[in-house]
C-alpha cells in the first residue's frame, strides 16, 4: 500500500514538473524618450519554458547561449 502511495505522489510531482510555464513582464513607462518613442510607452512581453524554473535559481542565462530552457518568447 505504501509503495502505491509513493508511486502516485511521485507521478503527480513529475507530471507537474514537466508542464510548460509562461512568465510575463511589463515594465514601467519610459522616463525619457526621443524620436518615435514617448514616455507613455513601455516594454512588455513573455517567455515560455518547458518546465517551471526553480524558485531559488541563481542568475543564469536561460536562452540558447546558456542553458537553453526558453522554448518561445515575444517582447514588444
Amino acid at each position: 500500500m505504501f509503495n502505491k502511495i509513493v508511486v502516485a505522489v511521485l507521478g503527480l510531482w513529475l507530471s507537474a514538473a514537466a508542464c510548460a510555464t509562461t512568465y510575463t513582464y511589463t515594465g514601467l513607462p519610459y522616463n525619457t524618450a526621443t524620436a518615435s518613442y514617448t514616455t507613455s510607452m513601455f516594454i512588455t512581453g513573455n517567455f515560455t519554458t518547458a518546465s517551471p524554473l526553480p524558485a531559488s535559481m541563481p542568475i543564469t542565462d536561460i536562452g540558447p547561449n546558456g542553458t537553453n530552457l526558453v522554448t518561445s518568447w515575444s517582447f514588444q
